[in-house]
């Protein structure tokens, strides 16, 4: 890493953000038994995308964009100017889907951390912020028939990522480090 950039108390970019780990995966006959366990206060659920994992970062002016693995982002994004709009130092962590950030948790607001803010705050926050840009919110709660359709959803949804609804944001120390309390599920 050539260049770090302080964002807020507990974020540098680049990090390392959340991995969730693997767990079962989903059958569409579960879809009553998978939506029972979600609503049941546990867990929040958001679609998982199939794009390429990056957080973005509002630093004095400038959008700084950094992939899963530590490194600056080197693919073009085209809608970062947006992010323009939002107050400095606010973070998010998200998915560049069809060469476009797409936000899923936000990480810090106006240089306030909110990666010890619990799983469903940081999410509402950031469909609020992307609902105030005008952006399309990627991230839905799952529906019945988007889980029954399972396979279909492919290539754009992988499956689900649930979050603890209480967790808080752990950057990780390498990598290939994987979260105790994210858990990826694919078709």
């Amino acid at each position: 890493m050539d260049e770090t950039i302080p964002v807020a108390t507990g974020i540098e970019m680049p990090f390392f953000p959340m991995r969730p780990r693997a767990g079962a995966p989903i059958k569409p006959g579960q879809a009553r038994t998978l939506l029972e366990e979600i609503h049941g206060g546990r867990w929040i659920a958001q679609r998982k995308a199939n794009g390429h994992r990056a957080c973005l970062a509002v630093v004095d002016g400038k959008v700084w964009i950094q992939n899963r693995h530590g490194a600056w982002f080197k693919l073009p994004v085209r809608n970062t100017h947006d992010f323009l709009k939002l107050p400095n130092r606010t973070c998010f962590d998200g998915e560049v889907i069809d060469r476009e950030f797409c936000p899923f948790d936000c990480l810090a607001l106006r240089g306030r951390t909110m990666i010890f803010d619990p799983a469903d705050e940081r999410a509402t926050v950031a469909f609020q912020l992307v609902k105030f840009l005008g952006h399309e919110w990627r991230f839905a709660d799952p529906t019945p028939q988007f889980i029954r359709a399972g396979r279909r959803n492919l290539p754009d949804w992988e499956g689900l990522v649930l979050k603890e609804t209480l967790s808080s944001y752990v950057m990780l120390a390498r990598p290939t480090q994987q979260s105790q309390t994210w858990v990826k599920r694919r078709w």
